[in-house]
């Protein structure tokens, strides 16, 4: 609730400040924030040193680990083609749904094993 409270005030004082004011105090909010991140970090990494662990050098997951999430960018990598038309070299990877050129085909009573690559 207490907090609830607060938050709705700063909102309130911050949308009573002129566009140059706001951007002074997110400037101010943001080294202000760098600053005590790096002292609660430092702190933090005398603590490891203590009970005897090393800070990690590089930040993040180290390569090859994955935790089975998508890709932090949202992209997909990319899939060899299962199936192709030797005609107009069009393919499908066998993933999602299935293409509309060997849906026709499909459709028109041929094998979609006469298709794969």
């Amino acid at each position: 609730m207490a907090r609830q409270l607060a938050m709705r005030t700063v909102v309130t004082w911050f949308g009573s400040l002129s566009f140059d004011e706001q951007m002074d105090a997110l400037g101010q909010m943001q080294r202000e924030h760098e600053q005590s991140r790096s002292t609660k970090r430092a702190e933090l990494e005398k603590q490891l040193a203590a009970l005897g662990y090393g800070a990690p050098k590089k930040r993040g997951r180290p390569k090859g680990v994955s935790n089975g999430a998508a890709r932090p960018n949202g992209k997909k990598g990319s899939v060899k083609a299962k199936y192709r038309d030797p005609k107009t070299s069009e393919t499908w990877s066998g993933r999602g749904r299935m293409a509309n050129w060997l849906k026709s085909k499909q459709r028109a009573g041929e094998k979609i094993e006469k298709y794969l690559v």
